[in-house]
Formats: structure tokens, C-alpha cells, sequence
């Protein structure tokens, strides 16, 4: 319920402020599912055609991926959350839609029970969200899709998954709404 409140005043905010219209188009064309995140599972044909960094397993592909600078600015986030008992590496590719290469790398060694975020590009205002890792260079005109990556290892598995776009004003100092993509489950990782 709180969720709903504030994403009905975050729209009456933006509509104020003239940008409910391009945000709302925005969210509409969000192949992710808006605003509220889905999980489903894929099977293995479903993967995505580009490997996993040598020593690792594709585990999660995040379904939408925005990353613009514009009128209204777009930078994804994905939190990993390391529920397993031993340190993980984990990686994100990142990819243009119909792209088969990815646009950027982004790696992290994720401790036990830690979380660490992967961010499209860096928000220049912190309030939003604090990365740990941002792609280098940043994705400025990009939409497409996402893969979490973890060592091959059963024991790094268990990770959950939190994606976001934000939308933010030109100089990304207003926040003018969030989605959560949905999470496709690949190769039956049980984490989440």
C-alpha cells in the first residue's frame, strides 16, 4: 500500500512539473514490468547467447536495462546480495538490446551474507543510490538487457537479485520515478 501512495505522488509530482507524460511513456514501453518486479524462469535455450568470464556462471538475466542522459535522465542499478557462506566474484554484463557483445563488464568479490551494487552509470547525486561499481565508460544512450554472472561454484548461487531504473531529471537532481525490471532465473539458481 505505501509503495502505491508514493508512486501516486510521484506521478502527480512529475505531471505538475510537466514530465508525467514522457515518464509515463517510459514506464509504459519498460519491457520489465513497470513497477512491480517479476521473477520467471527461463530454460536453457532461453539463455542469452554470450558466455559467462572465464571461471563463471550466467545465474540472472535482468530483463530491462536502461542507462540515457536526455531530458530525462535513466541509470540502472542491480543490488547482489551474497546469501551464501563464502566470498563470491560476481559480474554484470551489460547489453544493448539485439546486441550480441556487451556494452561494459562490471566485477566485484561479494563477501559472505554482503551486498554490493552495479550500477549502469553513476547518479551524480547520492541520494539515489550509492554504486559500487559503475561501467567505465558510462552507458549514456543505451536500453537493452542485463546478466549477473558468479563463479561456477554451487556455493555462489544463492544470490539475490534487486534491479532498478531510476528516472531523473537532466542534472539527476530530482528523482522522478523508479521501476523494477523483472528477473529471469537462469540455469536454477535458487538464491532470491
Amino acid at each position: 500500500m505505501k509503495a502505491r501512495i508514493i508512486v501516486v505522488i510521484a506521478f502527480s509530482t512529475m505531471t505538475l512539473f510537466g514530465y508525467g507524460p514522457f515518464l509515463f511513456r517510459c514506464l509504459a514501453e519498460d519491457s520489465g514490468g513497470g513497477f512491480v518486479g517479476e521473477t520467471v524462469t527461463a530454460s536453457e535455450s532461453d539463455v542469452s547467447a554470450s558466455n559467462a568470464p572465464e571461471g563463471q556462471r550466467q545465474r540472472w538475466r535482468v530483463v530491462n536495462m536502461r542507462s540515457v542522459e536526455g531530458a530525462v535522465n535513466t541509470a540502472t542499478a542491480i543490488s547482489v546480495t551474497n546469501l551464501g557462506r563464502n566470498d563470491c566474484e560476481v559480474s554484470v554484463d551489460w547489453f544493448r538490446a539485439k546486441i550480441q557483445a556487451a556494452d561494459c563488464n562490471t566485477n566485484l568479490i561479494i563477501s559472505a551474507g554482503q551486498q554490493r551494487i552495479f550500477c549502469s552509470r553513476l547518479v551524480s547525486n547520492d541520494v539515489f543510490e550509492l554504486c559500487d561499481v559503475t561501467c567505465d565508460p558510462e552507458l549514456t544512450f543505451n536500453q537493452g538487457y542485463a546478466i549477473v554472472n558468479s563463479n561456477k561454484s554451487k556455493k555462489c548461487r544463492q544470490l539475490a537479485i534487486s534491479p532498478r531504473i531510476f528516472y531523473t531529471n537532466s542534472r539527476d537532481s530530482s528523482l522522478l520515478g523508479v521501476s523494477n525490471p523483472k528477473v529471469v532465473n537462469l540455469k536454477g539458481n535458487r538464491g532470491e
